[in-house]
């Protein structure tokens, strides 16, 4: 049977069974990449607050525990926004009179909630912390308060389990 190919034409297939598929993997990692980097998140991008708040001042440098604000975090699946009613709890006596407050306050008065832009969907801002790392006591979004108390026992079934088989474990004396 004569060949439909020329013998010079087997180094292009060669070339094509495994460039093609170079191409592909590189192209799907390099697609991965723009997906998860700052440009496509908008990572960099500010989003204006009707409040200026700073987990940064907060939490890093006042030393504020995250669940004093965020009580739901160790029970939902995400932090929350708190009430105006947890900022009072301290503005009432601190900045009592700042311009920076006047909305919070407004808030408290007329029983409002303030309405904040969204940003939980940003990387590096404390929304990709799983559940499982705060209530085991780690958070690692703040490194100057990375080791929260230790979390509260567990209750419930998990917790019923493991008890027992705590107690069925042969003590070795």
């Amino acid at each position: 049977m004569p060949q439909i190919f020329h013998h010079s034409l087997n180094a292009v297939a060669k070339i094509i069974l495994v460039g093609v598929p170079l191409m592909g993997a590189g192209t799907g990692i390099g697609l991965a990449t723009f997906y998860r980097s700052g440009y496509a998140t908008g990572m960099s991008e500010v989003i204006e607050q009707p409040v200026p708040f700073s987990h940064k001042h907060h939490v890093g440098e006042l030393g504020i525990d995250c669940r004093y604000c965020h009580n739901s975090v160790e029970t939902a699946g995400y932090a929350g926004i708190p009430p105006t009613k947890v900022c009072m709890n301290c503005h009432q006596q601190i900045w009592v009179g700042a311009e920076l407050l006047r909305p919070v306050r407004e808030s408290y008065r007329l029983d409002k909630p303030i309405v904040w832009n969204r940003v939980h969907n940003t990387p590096g801002n404390g929304a990709d912390v799983p559940v499982e790392d705060v209530a085991d006591g780690m958070v690692r979004e703040v490194p100057s308060r990375s080791r929260l108390p230790p979390p509260p026992p567990r209750r419930g079934f998990q917790h019923d389990l493991e008890t027992r088989a705590k107690s069925r474990r042969p003590q070795n004396g």
